[in-house]
């Protein structure tokens, strides 16, 4: 095995040299449609693309810290994505895309073929470990790859490596791993880049990969997207299959794509979504969303230049007291800007909002506290280093799993256990728990009675991602817990109702220099809506 191992890093060594040439005369691409179009002229290759990849991954561990893995997982990765880079070679030199058949399901698939992208580590892959984050499953080698990953590499994608993430996804900064992501486009010191899938977002925004799968629960994918520049699109749920998905509230949880441009996101999302034998919750492949795919793909096809007969509201309860003035201002300058493309704004009302931030810290940790129920100190990960399996089984049962998961979980996470344990208990489940679920339905409500109200509703609604840019670190270590909570404020209710929602870039803060995001979000399984609407605000 190691005559091997040394055989592939040679291999990827090898690869990165015979590239510099290219690079140093090649103008990189910076989009996924970029690097398909450098791919098919042949000015580049898979393996080129690889390797310049890879140098933003070596440069990205002094900077952003976006990459997480032990050195051998790393190399596992490395071996497994120069394979696959050549393979994708060999099929464009013998005229084959892999994965599809018919022509425009090909033409799609071409656009990812021998694209290098990122996975947040609570994605399971068969290659290297997959840790969520956690001590507790340190050095967990998964026997399955998650449903998103395997999707992609049928169609030739190339998995450079796994990204930081909060543990287990609780957490709105990506710092509670015991590894903190940095904002690749801060300038005045170290800022949040959002969480949990803020390694996903760093890594698309430093270079490293084109694209890079994150988990949305509460908006983990939509807020790291506004602090760090990108387009985070969190589908409904039900849209991507959850196989392989390290769960943490399984009525929530969702798989998501963070990348530069809306339609490369919307490309992605059509790689990955449909039914899936292996998660019951998914449903059938949205062939409009197949088809903006194909438009974003097709430079021959006409773009929508305008949005007449597009009925976008704005909630006024997302004018919330925490929100900044520079945020605020560039809401309107967006609402303006949609209305100059011809898009009807109607201001509307949902008045249940105020109370989702409350609702979801009371569902999601009630529901990870079941789902974590799983990790005892016997299965999945190595606590061998903090507590050996002798002084395991030397414990009485109930001890030694407290003691397994106080060494395994950290902080945040044993105190929204805690809570949920409290919030689904006999003498509290009334109180708390249930009394949550109606809080849920009528927020739901709120969003069903906007798409379909009086005069057939709005098409999509249109708020700030997040309260503010990206805060500095040091000011985020300095509030409670309750506090961070609040981040999360402008993307939990589209999460409490199941719908898809995306965060695009909407300019960047006078002040500081700092990206500024937006949200959109539509009826359930109107993804497609999403991509064109945000893909023609780009434009």
């Amino acid at each position: 095995m190691r005559v091997h191992a040394r055989r592939a890093a040679r291999g990827v060594a090898r690869a990165r040299s015979n590239a510099t040439a290219s690079t140093s005369a090649a103008s990189w691409p910076r989009t996924v449609a970029e690097a398909a179009r450098a791919l098919d002229a042949r000015a580049l290759t898979a393996v080129d693309l690889l390797s310049h990849c890879a140098r933003r991954v070596d440069a990205d561990a002094l900077t952003s810290r976006a990459f997480v893995g032990s050195a051998a997982s790393r190399d596992a990765h490395a071996r497994r994505a120069l394979a696959d880079a050549r393979a994708s070679d060999a099929r464009r030199e013998r005229g084959e895309t892999e994965g599809e058949a018919d022509g425009e399901a090909r033409r799609r698939a071409s656009a990812l073929d021998g694209v290098p992208f990122a996975a947040k580590d609570n994605l399971c892959a068969n290659v290297g470990t997959t840790s969520a984050g956690s001590r507790i499953l340190e050095g967990y080698e998964s026997p399955i790859e998650a449903t998103a990953i395997a999707r992609l590499r049928a169609l030739g994608g190339v998995l450079i490596g796994k990204t930081n993430m909060d543990e287990f996804g609780m957490g709105s900064h990506t710092r509670t791993s015991g590894q903190t992501t940095l904002n690749p486009t801060s300038s005045d010191g170290e800022r949040s880049s959002g969480g949990s899938s803020g390694g996903s977002a760093a890594a698309v925004v430093n270079g490293s990969a084109f694209y890079a799968l994150g988990s949305d629960t509460g908006g983990s994918v939509r807020l790291p997207a506004a602090y760090c520049g990108a387009v985070g699109l969190k589908p409904t749920y039900g849209r991507v299959s959850r196989f392989g998905l390290v769960s943490y509230c399984s009525s929530l949880d969702t798989v998501g794509v963070l990348a530069r441009t809306v339609s490369d996101a919307g490309v992605v999302l059509a790689a990955i979504q449909g039914e899936d034998a292996l998660d019951a919750t998914t449903v059938a492949r949205c062939e409009d969303l197949d088809a903006a795919a194909l438009e974003f793909v097709d430079e021959t096809t006409p773009k929508a230049a305008s949005l007449k007969g597009l009925r976008v509201g704005v909630p006024e309860e997302y004018a919330v007291s925490e929100l900044t003035q520079e945020v605020y201002d560039a809401w309107n300058e967006m609402v303006r800007a949609m209305e100059a493309l011809g898009a009807e704004i109607v201001r509307v009302n949902m008045p249940h909002t105020e109370a989702a931030l409350p609702c979801y810290y009371v569902l999601a940790p009630a529901e990870a506290s079941s789902n974590l129920a799983r990790y005892d100190g016997m299965r999945y990960g190595d606590l061998t280093r903090d507590l050996s399996r002798e002084e395991y089984l030397a414990e009485e049962f109930q001890s030694a799993i407290a003691k397994a998961r106080s060494l395994g979980f950290g902080d945040e996470v044993r105190r929204r256990v805690t809570v949920g344990a409290f919030a689904l208990s006999s003498a509290r489940a009334a109180e708390y728990f249930e009394k949550a679920q109606k809080v849920r339905r009528l927020v739901s409500d709120d969003f069903t009675n906007v798409f379909g109200g009086e005069g057939g509703g709005v098409d999509v609604l249109l708020t700030p991602s997040s309260v503010s840019t990206a805060p500095k670190l040091s000011d985020v270590e300095a509030l409670s817990p309750a506090q961070t909570y609040a981040a999360d404020v402008m993307t939990v209710p589209a999460s409490l109702a199941g719908l898809p929602a995306m965060s695009m870039p909407a300019g960047r803060s006078r002040a500081s220099g700092l990206p500024i995001g937006m949200q959109m979000i539509a009826p359930k399984f109107r993804e497609a809506r999403l991509v064109r609407v945000g893909s023609t605000l780009e434009r």
